[in-house]
Parts: C-alpha cells; structure tokens; sequence
C-alpha cells in the first residue's frame, strides 16, 4: 500500500481490503510504484520472494490473497481473502423462480428413466438437479463401470480436537441435499478428497482416514467413531503414541508369500476396480497362454469361473501362477501409490513349469503342517524320520512348517495335541509336500532343469524391458539361502530353482540379514504382497527376536472374504499415516482425479459442489481457558480466598516479607460476643 498511497497507519488494513477488493474484480494485480530494484541484502530467491513491477493477470483458477499490515503500535490488521465466485452459486442451481413447481430433468444414466423426476424449486434443497448437462453426464459414465473406494484423512495436534472436528464435519455432511449425493455421489466425493487429501494439512499427530464407497458408508463410519465403536470397517486411527512419524515412504521392505493364501474368486474386486491391477493381471495372461501353449488361462480360473465348485484354484499347477500374478499386480498396484521396496525377499516361464511340475506329486499322500515349535523342538520331533518328514520352512524362531508323509504328519500332529495342546498347529489348504523328499518323484527335478535351462538368471540392461528401475535397486533376499542375493554370490538359473522347489524355505533367516544388513538404517515397514496375511505372525516374532526398540509396521495387501479394494487402501492409509507423508502421489494416481482437473468449475453441477465443499469446516482448535497469575496474585487470591479462620483469624498480607500471618482477637470475657476458639483436651 506505501507505494500507492503511502503511510496510511492505522487504516492500512482498511486501504488493504479495498485494494484486494479492487485485484479481484478486474482480476489483475497493479505494480508497485517507484520500485526499480530489490535490496540486495534480501535473499529473494532464497525464500521465493517477487515484487509485481508490471500489471499480472489471475489465473484461471480461484485466488486466495492475504493482508498482513504493520505500523508504529504493531500488527494493524491481518486477514486472509478467498475470491468468491463470480454468481451467487447455490441460486445457480435452481434455473427457476422460487415459489414455482418446475420440470427440471436430470441427466440420464445408463439409461434408467427413474432418473427423470419433477421437483419443487421452493428451496435449494428440494431442487434435485438441473436440466441435461452433456459433459456431467459424460463424467459420471467414467465413474459407473467401477466401483470406487474414495479416501478422506484428517489430522488434528489431539484427540479432542478429532472429536470436534468430526462433530463438525458429520453435522456439515448432514446438510448436503439427498438429490445431489443420490445422482452426483461419485462426482462430489471425488471433489471431496481432492479438498481433503490435496488442499488440507493430514500430517498432524492424530490422524483418522476413512475408506468407503458410499454416502452412507461414510455417514457410519463417523457415528461409529464418535460412538467409540472399533468394529466398523474402513476406519483407520493412528495415535502418536505409538508410532513414530518419519515424513516419507522409505526403507519399505516387500514380503512375498507362497502358496497357501489363495482363494476362490481373489483379485476379481481388484480386477475390476483398479486399472493398474487389471492392466497386469491381463499382461500376464499373455504372457502365461504363450508359455503353456494356451493349456493355461489365468483370466478363466481368476476372473470367469461362476462359483467355487467348478474353481480349479487350488490345484498346485493353477495357484502356484495365480498367486504370481496376483502379486506382480499387487506390487505394482504399490508402486502407482508411491510405495517402492528398498528390500525385496523372494518369472512367468519359470513359475509356470515350477507349478506344472510339483503338481504331479498333488493327491499322492503328501501334506504339510504349521507348527509353532522353534526348528530345533522340529529337529527333535521328526529325528529318526526324516526319510518321511521334513522342515519345509524355518518362518520365525518360533515357528515352522513341516511337509512329508500324510500318515506320518498325523501322528506328529496327534503326539503335540497331547504334549503341547495349547501350541498352534494348523494343516495348510494343499494337497502336497513341497520343500520335501517327495518332490524327487517323477522326475521332477530332472524336468525342470531341461525345461528352464535357457533361464540364466541375467542382469536385464534394457531399462525399457524392466518391470521398475526402483524395484531392479532394491536388495534382494533369497529364501533358498537366507541371504541378500548378490549376483556374485546367487545365480537365478534352473538349478537355484530346483532348491527352491526342494530345499527348506529360510524365512526367518532372511528377515534376519535383511534387518542385520540394514541395522544403521533400518526397515520400518514390511508390506506382505499376498492375497491375505499368512506371515505377519512369522515377521513379528522375527523382529521381536532381533530387537525390542525397532518401530515397525506390518502392512497386509488383502485379506480374505473382505472387500478387496477397501482393504488394500485401508492398508495405504495405515502406512502414509505411519510414515506423515503426503498424499499427493496416491491422489494423482487415482483415476477420478483427471475428472476434478478436467472438469473444474466448467458447469453448474461442479460449481454447486464447490459451493458445499466451499463450507467444509476448517481445523477444529480444543479450545481450553488457560489461567495465567504472577506468585503475588496467587499469594493473594490464596490469602482472600477464605477471609477467616476459627483458630488463626484473618490472614494478613505483608508485602515486603510474604511471609503467612494472621490476626485474631482473643479475650477470656466470658461476656463478650465474639469468644476465641479452643482444641478440647
């Protein structure tokens, strides 16, 4: 203002107002008067400092400006200005003159006549939509074909304030008309998360997300959280006390899990709902017909078969490609989101006969059982047996899996159902014994060899034909030998295949070196890329075996007979909320934030919901009265607080010695009215 008007003191703020006022009806900036240079004391550049010398116009977009004055006595004014809209938004909505009943017709979608409806214009609320608007329409065609998840997080520095503010944003959710979330729902919450997880601050220290694909889901979730209900599904709360907050998605180590964890129709919701995921499951379809000479279609036994009668998913040469596929989809379904490994602990041509291979040896007597028994209590169960029973896996140094013999393994079961009742011990969904004696059948290991002799196991120099440069990076953990898998020390060729058919797996080994290895850095987040969590249990008691003061989370990708997409970004949440990064990267991958770039405030639905979003309530402060007193005034207001004492008296205030005193009369005049007080006896 100095350079328009000059000193102006108290009535800068004013003079401010008035200027901003005038930027924003002509939507240009002035410049500044009389300036030709920037002082060169003043590190412009550094702090990203301009001063306007030539006429600016507004962008496009909506502006916000701020005025924050100074004079002689101090701060004369501070305010921050949003340009709002050129037309009285919300009256926008309702073409009609109030107080009239009006056709008003909505678009169609997919076809469905129910959409067209005759409503009242008395009120905004009763106003359902507006007449066809092509590019809505086209918009909300995007969005039907999939089923979408949407995500909302809010951060506060306390818990009170998290009751405040979701208090605050169920009664503004409440007020949102029924018309315009029943036809435009998708729209408006896509809007709605790029306001929240875009614009608003989400890495204060209590945080909560929800994942939800409806209005009423998101209408439960925050009853049930202000209900202090923890049985609702889709809310993820993360309290600072028990995490530490390290700013970004680093030293991620992704955990891939074998077979055992598949089931019937796993990967379909995904398939269908992110794009990502669908693009790779039907690149390795490809690649898998190529392979078994089109013996084999991963798109029938995921996608297309109708019930789990006719599913062939369990059967070894089916799962075994279906759980490679799910989790190649998986990881890159990650990576879109911004999370990539630093650490990777254990392609289609090797997994296809791996599988075709072991499946041979399925319904010919051969099990395997989890045990939760330390490897040398297996050593000492199976001593004398081992020509019938093997340690399959070593997962943690609590636990194992055993494989071999059918009959055999029943009675190692029934003799721990006598010694150790209350251990865990669980027969695996297989009709197999790998990691044992009885994949030397059939010619297995010979067969294999002959069929993948061509796979050497060679650094790919193609950048172009790598699945991710960042994943190519990451340390590699074998489970065949325990270790990092340095291409000096592991060659993937047909024999390091073979031990990974017929050795022990060394899981917990490898969890092992990877923490030793990483122990000046360490990992902080395990991520288990499987189709529901069978070794969360296994990587704890790994962790808790090598240190006490390590944090870490384990971080699960689906879980069985839950809803496929809301868990896997429940499971997002959980981690960027970890981590206190931001959540840029996951907004800008997802599809329908193309849809808030593309259509902005273009037509008057968009600009309705920016009318409401316009209105979504801000932090939510615990406000709280906080008494401050000089010693003198507590002296004093201790002094008064209580005028007499029946044995002191009245309490006297001595300012230069604060010492406590008291006056009070004492007389043995039995007459006289205001006799002392005693302690009998």
């Amino acid at each position: 203002m100095k350079s328009n008007i000059g000193h102006t003191e108290s009535a800068s703020g004013v003079a401010a107002l008035i200027k901003i006022a005038l930027c924003m009806r002509h939507r240009m900036i002035p410049p500044n008067m009389h300036f030709t240079r920037i002082n060169p004391k003043i590190h412009a550049k550094q702090y990203n400092l301009h001063v306007v010398n030539h006429l600016v116009q507004f962008p496009d977009c909506s502006v916000t400006m701020g005025i924050n004055n100074f004079g002689m006595g101090g701060n004369n004014a501070h305010a921050i200005i949003d340009e709002w809209p050129q037309n009285n938004i919300k009256n926008m909505y309702c073409e009609y003159s109030f107080g009239t009943d009006q056709p008003i017709q909505s678009p169609m979608l997919n076809g469905d006549e129910k959409c067209y409806r005759k409503i009242s214009c008395n009120k905004l609320d009763n106003c359902s939509d507006v007449l066809p608007i092509p590019h809505a329409n086209s918009i909300q065609n995007q969005l039907d074909p999939l089923k979408q998840h949407f995500v909302l997080t809010f951060s506060t520095k306390c818990s009170q304030s998290m009751k405040n503010q979701m208090e605050k944003f169920s009664s503004w959710f409440s007020t949102l008309p029924e018309q315009l979330l029943d036809i435009h729902q998708k729209l408006f919450f896509s809007h709605l998360s790029h306001q929240v997880l875009a614009k608003r601050t989400t890495s204060l220290s209590h945080r909560i997300s929800f994942v939800f694909s409806n209005a009423k889901q998101l209408q439960k979730q925050t009853a049930s959280y202000l209900a202090n209900e923890d049985n609702c599904p889709g809310i993820i709360v993360t309290q600072p006390t028990t995490h530490h907050y390290y700013n970004s998605i680093d030293n991620v180590c992704f955990v891939f899990s074998g077979q055992g964890s598949l089931g019937w129709a796993t990967g379909r919701e995904l398939y269908y709902s992110e794009p990502v995921f669908h693009q790779w499951i039907n690149k390795i379809d490809v690649e898998l017909a190529l392979a078994s000479n089109n013996s084999l279609s991963l798109i029938q036994e995921l996608i297309n078969t109708q019930n789990e009668q006719s599913s062939r998913i369990n059967d070894t040469n089916i799962a075994q490609p279906a759980i490679f596929a799910i989790q190649v989809a998986l990881v890159a379904l990650w990576m879109s989101w911004g999370v990539r490994p630093k650490a990777i602990i254990e392609a289609v041509k090797v997994i296809y006969h791996r599988s075709r291979l072991q499946h041979l040896n399925t319904r010919q007597g051969g099990r395997m059982l989890a045990v939760s028994i330390s490897e040398s209590e297996a050593k000492r169960l199976i001593s004398g047996i081992e020509d019938r029973v093997a340690i399959a896996a070593i997962n943690s140094p609590k636990s194992v899996t055993l494989s071999g013999d059918e009959a055999t393994l029943e009675e190692i079961y029934n003799i721990i159902n006598i010694t150790k009742p209350n251990i865990f011990k669980a027969w695996l969904k297989v009709e197999n014994a790998f990691h044992s004696k009885q994949m030397e059948r059939f010619n297995i290991h010979e067969e294999l060899i002959l069929s993948i002799k061509d796979v050497k196991g060679d650094l790919i120099k193609d950048k172009d034909k790598l699945f991710d440069q960042t994943c190519s990076n990451a340390a590699l953990y074998s489970s065949v030998t325990g270790s990092r898998a340095d291409s000096s020390m592991v060659v993937f060729n047909s024999d390091h295949w073979w031990k990974n058919m017929r050795n022990t797996v060394l899981f917990y080994n490898g969890i092992q070196s990877i923490l030793n290895d990483f122990s000046s850095n360490p990992i902080r987040v395990f991520i288990e890329i499987s189709s529901h969590p069978v070794l969360a249990t296994s990587i704890q008691e790994c962790i808790d075996s090598f240190t006490e003061s390590q944090s870490s989370i384990i971080i699960h990708s689906l879980k069985r007979k839950l809803d496929e997409q809301q868990t896997i970004l429940s499971s997002v949440s959980r981690l960027i909320s970890f981590s206190g990064s931001s959540w840029n990267t996951f907004w800008q991958s997802r599809y329908y934030s193309n849809l808030v770039t593309t259509t902005g405030k273009q037509d008057k639905i968009s600009r309705l919901i920016y009318s409401y979003i316009n209105e979504l309530p801000h932090y939510t402060f615990n406000r709280q009265a906080c008494w401050f007193e000089s010693n003198e005034s507590i002296f004093i207001r201790r002094a008064i607080k209580k005028q007499h004492h029946p044995l002191l008296g009245y309490r006297l205030w001595c300012n230069e010695t604060r010492t406590p005193a008291w006056k009070s009369e004492i007389t043995i005049d039995k007459n006289s009215s205001s006799k002392y007080a005693f302690l009998q006896n």
